[in-house]
């Protein structure tokens, strides 16, 4: 297992906080979830890339 450290704005960070309260799921594994669907889904992944910096 590799760490990594990410930078969130606050808004970010309240954003996930509250769907991690919201789903009980830990921020970490929501994160993870969200890798692993855009490593299945191309469509994902191309409006996810539209916001990268």
């Amino acid at each position: 297992m590799k760490r990594l450290t990410l930078d969130l704005s606050r808004e970010e960070h309240r954003a996930l906080k509250l769907i991690s309260v919201e789903r009980d799921v830990p921020m970490a594994e929501l994160l993870r979830g969200a890798i692993a669907e855009l490593q299945r889904d191309d469509d994902l992944l191309d409006r996810v890339s539209r916001h990268a910096s």
